[in-house]
């Protein structure tokens, strides 16, 4: 099958890391792929070319006022390039790649185009929204990272929820859980953003670190918040004890380093540092947020804070303490749960049976959609 993804760049992030892990993964399968890129390069693209994957730079992004917007002649000439890739399927991810992508593919009359939402985007605009909206009406259909950004879509823009897919991401189980360091490191890991809520660990892990010196903040990625967290942590009084590792290329070293994984979230589609921090046997505090809660089986499998202000920076110091002082209950049980309903190759092999049953003709005239099972 031929396959062309389309996204805005691969300049790090959980998608663009979730894109250099899936691509080589279909090509080893057999199928044909092929990557466009729409509004940049990014660091990862070497990684991703290393691997054999052919590619596509086509700038397709203006401006309307202060909203980025597709260019209509970026538009056509990636109609162009897709005629001659002449995909079965076209896919795409992120908002400037699904409307640059969809319009294309549309216009390329190519057979099935699906988007994937990865995430829930409270602050879309209207223009946005409704040209979400009819894209999804005239494509094959939506493929949702989660039951939440699933029904979050749907009623924030008025798309049949039948029109949706919804296909969890999957993890690698690494084949044992390497031993806690017992040093008191308690990371945060991920995309530096202020919806990761980087701000709100710097502050609990001051409360945490003033009353037991062994205690150690690892801040495990990078992204556009990064210089306010230095500056945070500079007003705190704790410089000193931040680790900033920075993107932490093996996970053997970036999971098997940590005690502990703190993630205050302020939003999220489904969670990836999460679940991983699960499968490597990491005790979890996290925020009570609809992604989380869908993940952890309500919380059953990690320690779930509210927010501020329902909850406010005591309340997660109390937490972290708590978690490093206390056993998880069952370490065996969270690597169950996520083998039976997490892995990468259940996510792989739900995504081929999509793309096979929407490729068939009888998928293509239906084009609703349905959970995907992992």
């Amino acid at each position: 099958m031929r396959i062309v993804h389309i996204t805005n760049d691969l300049d790090g992030g959980g998608v663009q890391t979730y894109l250099l892990r899936l691509l080589p993964a279909l090509q080893s399968r057999g199928h044909q792929v092929h990557l466009v890129l729409v509004s940049g390069r990014g660091r990862l693209l070497a990684k991703l070319t290393a691997q054999g994957i052919p590619w596509t730079y086509l700038p397709a992004v203006g401006r309307m006022g202060s909203l980025k917007w597709p260019r209509p002649a970026a538009v056509a000439a990636l109609a162009h390039r897709l005629r001659a890739l002449h995909p079965d399927v076209v896919h795409t991810h992120l908002f400037l790649g699904n409307t640059v992508g969809r319009l294309a593919a549309l216009r390329a009359g190519v057979p099935v185009v699906l988007a994937t939402e990865h995430s829930s985007y409270f602050g879309k605009r209207w223009a946005a929204r409704r040209l979400d909206r009819t894209l999804a009406l005239r494509t094959t259909g939506v493929v949702a990272v989660s039951q939440w950004v699933a029904d979050f879509t749907a009623r924030q823009e008025g798309i049949p929820r039948d029109r949706f897919h919804v296909l969890p991401h999957g993890v690698d189980l690494p084949p044992r859980v390497p031993p806690r360091p017992g040093r008191g490191r308690v990371g945060l890991v991920g995309r530096l953003h202020p919806d990761k809520g980087g701000d709100l660990f710097l502050a609990a892990m001051a409360r945490v670190m003033a009353e037991d010196p062994a205690v150690t903040a690892v801040v495990a990625g990078d992204g556009p918040a990064g210089p306010a967290l230095r500056a945070a942590a500079r007003r705190l009084g704790i410089a000193g004890r931040v680790e900033w590792a920075g993107w932490v290329e093996d996970p053997a070293r970036l999971w098997g380093g940590l005690d502990l994984v703190v993630l205050p979230s302020r939003r999220e589609g489904f969670g990836l540092a999460a679940l991983e921090a699960m499968a490597w046997g990491r005790p979890l505090v996290a925020a009570d947020i609809p992604a989380f809660r869908e993940i952890t089986a309500g919380g059953r499998w990690a320690r779930l804070v509210p927010l501020p202000p329902a909850a406010g920076v005591a309340a997660w110091a109390e937490a972290i303490r708590t978690a490093l002082r206390v056993p998880p209950a069952d370490p065996d049980g969270v690597r169950r749960h996520v083998a039976t309903y997490y892995t990468f190759d259940q996510h792989l092999s739900g995504l081929e049976r999509l793309y096979r049953e929407l490729s068939a003709p009888a998928g293509r005239q239906a084009g609703g959609g349905r959970s995907s099972g992992c």
